[in-house]
């Protein structure tokens, strides 16, 4: 069974525009304005193409490109994996999948990927939580047949 999931980018948003505060209105704080984005974000998400974590299975393959790296899942389980990449600067070898962030937020969906977050990892002879750029498309390359 081979699913794709094509980018879907994070929708544009315009922060540039000045308005005027007056005594009856006060201007939205940083974390007010943070909190309206990620949901924003969240609702333009279509969740039909929201790959949860635990659909995977051992031998299933999963192959997460971003805007710098590809990183190819040979999976374990359903969040262990032994990681490989395309590039030599990064690392490779067991890790474990926790989820997606959304942008440079600490926010984080546990257990599902999708397109225009940042996939997060724990690369386990480390312990070091690894956070990647955009993901920009997702392949899954399930064992099962339906």
């Amino acid at each position: 069974m081979r699913f794709k999931f094509p980018a879907q980018g994070w929708p544009h948003q315009d922060h540039t525009g000045i308005t005027r505060a007056s005594r009856k209105t006060k201007p939205a704080s940083a974390p007010a304005r943070a909190k309206q984005d990620l949901e924003q974000f969240l609702g333009s998400i279509d969740k039909s193409k929201i790959l949860s974590l635990g659909n995977l299975n051992a031998g299933d393959s999963l192959k997460v490109t971003t805007r710098n790296t590809t990183y190819t899942f040979q999976m374990l389980g359903p969040r262990e994996a032994v990681l490989s990449t395309n590039r030599i600067d990064r690392p490779a070898g067991p890790a474990r999948l926790r989820g997606c962030t959304f942008g440079r937020s600490s926010s984080i969906a546990p257990d599902h990927i999708f397109c225009g977050g940042n996939l997060e990892f724990l690369f386990n002879s480390t312990k070091k939580i690894h956070r990647t750029t955009e993901i920009t498309a997702i392949l899954w390359l399930s064992r099962r047949a339906n």
